[in-house]
């Protein structure tokens, strides 16, 4: 597939500003914006049960978080998980694991 044009982060966020991307299922990946495949009920009962063990044996040394944008430099991915050190980061400082589920 050819690619007509590189997003930035920074385009990315004005399109989604602007209502451009609404009612989309969207992530930007190396500048590419890609559609998210929908999450079955087998997925998310797995990544609840994980996101609860994980906040369990990491209380007080990173956060968990489920299903949500992490910015990087040309990025901003949507990971099922991510175990992260602090609430807002740029680049890939603070970032200790991300997980992403896919059917194969």
């Amino acid at each position: 597939m050819k690619v007509l044009a590189k997003w930035t982060v920074e385009d990315y966020h004005r399109m989604i500003d602007a209502g451009i991307l609404s009612d989309r299922s969207l992530e930007l990946l190396e500048g590419e914006i890609v559609t998210m495949s929908p999450e079955s009920p087998l997925d998310s009962d797995t990544t609840e049960t994980l996101a609860g063990y994980l906040r369990k044996k990491l209380t007080e040394k990173a956060k968990v978080r489920e299903a949500h944008p992490i910015t990087l430099l040309e990025s901003e991915p949507e990971p099922d998980l991510a175990i992260v050190k602090q609430k807002r980061y740029i680049a890939k400082r603070g970032i200790v694991l991300t997980l992403s589920k896919s059917k194969t």
